[in-house]
């Protein structure tokens, strides 16, 4: 049986519709159970980004710990919630911000197994680390 979770609006900033409230609840909700997501932070985002876009950046803390977080007095942009267990926070970016370009992961390109190339190598070669320009530690890698 799945129990009513109470959660609590602390703030909610003028360009934060109710619309978006809703769906920052619901994707709260639903990020206790999901299992796909390692923390429930980048569950929210990934849906708030599905829906709106890149514009939001959500915090969340567990209730009690001491937590300093200053928006630079952009209390429009920031709708606070509290749950029996977190506090959730979502920061909605300024419609002036334009995040960075997405950079694509690189092509993965895996090992062939049938290569003509010598996969060990048993040359050494000596490198040592300097600090404050005085010898600190020499090691021995195998290339």
């Amino acid at each position: 049986m799945i129990q009513k979770l109470k959660i609590e609006c602390v703030k909610q900033g003028y360009s934060i519709s109710n619309e978006m409230k809703f769906d920052i609840i619901d994707f709260y909700t639903k990020s206790l159970h999901q299992e796909h997501y390692a923390h429930k932070t980048d569950y929210i985002r990934h849906n708030l980004e599905e829906k709106y876009g890149r514009c939001f950046s959500i915090i969340m803390y567990e209730v009690g710990a001491f937590v300093s977080h200053s928006f630079l007095h952009a209390d429009d942009f920031l709708l606070e919630l509290r749950s029996a267990e977190h506090h959730i926070l979502a920061y909605m970016l300024p419609p002036s911000f334009t995040p960075p370009p997405l950079i694509p992961e690189p092509q993965v390109i895996p090992f062939s197994r049938t290569t003509t190339q010598q996969q060990y190598v048993s040359k050494y070669q000596q490198i040592q680390c300097i600090q404050h320009s005085q010898p600190y530690n020499t090691s021995y890698y195998k290339y």
